[in-house]
């Protein structure tokens, strides 16, 4: 089993938090400050993070990316569909990367692996499925053991990851396993073409770069369309940016997340 991963804003309080028996609740802007102000030190989950904390609180936060299993080895090629992984969602969910797969090579096979709720929205996402004539393009493999997660980060072309965060365990996953990733741009561990492809969204200025929001689909998808399509059409461009990927992230195996953890404890005790 892997440790327990947590994702956004871990700190470490003076005094002891009492839990809700109604289990985590959504934190007020000012009760995020009370937190915080009140903690011997902070934790960010990437530098992204980090600007907002410190533009909302007056606190600069120590970032600490989250940690990965880096396997020993990867494949000297990469394969030939594309995968998509993730706990999909209301607002969370891959419905256009069906759009993505319509415009790139009609061999190419897109996985879509992880748990779905509510079931509705699994049901929803098969009728676009049929109604786009994907049918035989498309496997829902719905949640997937370690192994097998493993076993797609592996075999697959590219990782295609339908939202915009600014750290995100599929990628970095996926980098470990030698997978390039083609994530919307604010993902802020990678550089684009380089560890991998972070195509913007759209014009965020008077536009937003969000037009829907139970699909999170960027305003613009030619970008992330032209970088799925370089991807899929030379296999050596995916092998290579992979490789820089895994290089990347080898630097934040679950050993080195733990040395950061004491190094950071140590330093502020």
């Amino acid at each position: 089993m892997r440790p327990v991963r947590l994702k956004g804003l871990a700190v470490l309080c003076r005094e002891r938090q009492h839990e809700s028996a109604n289990g985590p609740q959504r934190l007020s802007g000012g009760l995020v400050r009370k937190i915080i102000d009140e903690s011997l030190f902070g934790l960010a989950g990437s530098d992204t993070d980090a600007d907002i904390i410190e533009r909302f609180t007056g606190r600069r936060l120590d970032v600490l990316y989250p940690g990965i299993d880096i396997p020993n080895a990867t494949p000297a090629w990469r394969g030939d569909y594309l995968l998509a992984i993730d706990r999909w969602d209301i607002g969370n969910n891959p419905t256009w990367l069906l759009e993505v797969l319509a415009a790139v090579s009609d061999s190419t096979v897109l996985k879509v692996a992880g748990f779905w709720w509510p079931p509705s929205l699994e049901a929803k996402f098969r009728g676009r499925v049929a109604q786009m004539g994907l049918d035989d393009r498309v496997q829902i493999l719905g949640p997937v053991t370690e192994q097998q997660l493993d076993d797609l980060y592996f075999g697959a072309r590219a990782l295609i990851f339908p939202h915009r965060e600014a750290i995100t365990l599929p990628v970095m996953e996926a980098a470990a396993h030698g997978c390039p990733s083609v994530v919307q741009r604010g993902f802020s561990l990678f550089t684009d073409g380089v560890d991998a492809f972070l195509p913007d969204p759209g014009d965020e200025g008077s536009t937003p770069a969000v037009v829907d929001v139970n699909t999170s689909r960027p305003t613009d998808l030619t970008a992330f369309i032209l970088s799925t399509k370089l991807l899929v059409d030379d296999e050596r461009l995916a092998w290579n940016m992979g490789q820089r990927a895994r290089d990347l992230v080898t630097n934040y195996s679950w050993d080195e997340h733990g040395r950061r953890i004491a190094g950071m404890i140590e330093a502020h005790m």
